[in-house]
């Protein structure tokens, strides 16, 4: 959104945009205050979007998504259409695991 130069630090710890006319002034509080450590992995019917962690914006890991890569190399989806936590193996055995809290965005 272009937030950079315009966020501070406000009582509470909370950071917020001060931008005249910022779309979504709490943003990056959001972002940050998610407790997901894992790619989230949503499969429709037309294929699959991964919501990454943090972690992985940093270096080239978003780039180079091992879950990602697993997924692409699958022949047909790997489960019925819904929302899971994916985790790989030591193997490179992809695990998905159904999420019961389906109501965030994974897009």
């Amino acid at each position: 959104m272009g937030c950079g130069p315009h966020l501070h630090v406000i009582s509470g710890g909370l950071i917020m945009c001060l931008a005249k006319g910022c779309p979504e002034p709490g943003a990056v509080t959001g972002i940050l205050s998610s407790p997901e450590t894992r790619d989230v992995v949503q499969i429709d019917e037309d294929g699959f979007s991964i919501l990454h962690p943090l972690r992985e914006r940093l270096g080239n890991g978003l780039l180079d998504c091992p879950v990602n890569r697993a997924l692409l190399a699958m022949p047909g989806p790997p489960a019925l259409p819904g929302r899971y936590r994916a985790t790989l193996g030591e193997d490179g055995t992809l695990d998905l695991t159904a999420m019961e809290d389906a109501g965030q965005e994974s897009r």
